[in-house]
């Protein structure tokens, strides 16, 4: 029965290399278990990336405010933006998820989900704390706008490196 303390030492091929240490003629390992040389896994943040990104950021709030504050009372409140404000300001005061036209124009309560509730429920948050005026909604959603820039900013560095991160947000910022 041939073994580890045969006199012939057959070479091992195949799945015989993977036995048990002690059963491996000398001079035999284990193969490794990475095919080849592990890639370089993506660059941990860098201080500088994230600098010049909040820089951005805040240059995207600064023209977003400075641009809700110059066409304060020149921008008509209607549809979608309508919607959003009175049913926002009709939450924070606790009348529910109502249909805000049918109740700011007749005065009816009927059940609404024509919305997604998400950007309604932050609108009457700041209905509720802050204030509920067409221009303070319109100023707590520079806040949501500056945010997406940071984030979508974030989302090509790590698919495609520090430039692409940058570049992506610059555009967005505009």
């Amino acid at each position: 029965k041939p073994g580890p303390s045969s006199e012939k030492q057959v070479p091992m091929v195949g799945s015989a290399i993977m036995s048990r240490p002690e059963d491996r003629p000398t001079g035999v390992d284990a193969p490794s278990t990475s095919p080849g040389p592990t890639p370089p896994g993506p660059t941990p943040p860098g201080r500088r990336f994230y600098l010049g990104l909040g820089a951005i950021t805040l240059i995207a709030l600064i023209w977003r405010v400075g641009y809700v504050i110059h066409e304060r009372g020149r921008i008509v409140l209607n549809g979608d933006a309508a919607y959003y404000h009175w049913q926002s300001n009709l939450i924070a005061k606790g009348m529910g998820f109502i249909d805000p036209t049918r109740y700011e124009l007749f005065g009816m309560k009927t059940p609404s989900a024509g919305h997604p509730p998400a950007y309604i429920l932050y609108l009457a948050a700041v209905s509720k704390f802050i204030g509920t005026s067409q221009l303070t909604h319109r100023l707590a959603s520079t806040w949501l706008g500056a945010g997406a820039v940071f984030m979508v900013g974030i989302r090509p560095r790590g698919l495609f490196g520090n430039e692409h991160g940058g570049s992506v947000a610059r555009l967005l910022a505009r």
